[in-house]
């Protein structure tokens, strides 16, 4: 079975600082490099991918470009958010996650907790709080991605691939 995700990705003008950092940690720790995002819904299963891409379709519809704003640097031991970059959550992105849980009739029990991973490890909390030091900010401070990104993120990182994108 299938399963995807929606991200926003980074536009043009700050995508190669986050995947610059992203492949340098990757290169270091032997972990899989993967593309700079912010996953606005994970774990879309059990629907047809016609279905799916209707629903995005919708979705992206329904949507303004927002203002995504990086909010420190954050760590965790879990894999997928073990080194990352904390994304304010405003009350516009905070809209979105709900919209899309709505569209397809996902409920997430957890809070959605916007990111952009930097790492996908399980190293050492010791380690990752010695690697933040090294983190330059972006100097930007944030980014208005263009579209919402449909991905099939099942199984290997490496074999994780862009399905379709709809303009927002």
């Amino acid at each position: 079975m299938s399963s995807y995700s929606l991200w926003f990705v980074p536009d043009s003008a700050v995508l190669s600082y986050y995947r610059d950092i992203i492949v340098k940690l990757s290169n270091k720790f032997q972990s899989a490099a993967f593309l700079p995002h912010v996953t606005l819904l994970g774990n879309i299963e059990g629907q047809p991918l016609e279905t799916i891409l209707e629903k995005t379709a919708h979705l992206a519809d329904k949507l303004k470009p927002l203002r995504l704003e990086i909010d420190g640097i954050g760590y965790e031991d879990f894999f997928f958010r073990s080194l990352y970059f904390r994304v304010r959550l405003t009350g516009a992105l905070l809209a979105a996650n709900q919209l899309a849980q709505e569209c397809f009739y996902l409920e997430d029990p957890a809070p959605y907790m916007p990111h952009l991973s930097l790492l996908y490890s399980n190293l050492p909390a010791s380690e990752k709080r010695g690697l933040i030091p090294s983190l330059a900010r972006d100097p930007q401070g944030y980014f208005i991605p263009e579209n919402i990104s449909l991905w099939e993120t099942r199984g290997d990182i490496s074999k994780w691939h862009l399905v379709k994108e709809f303009p927002l």
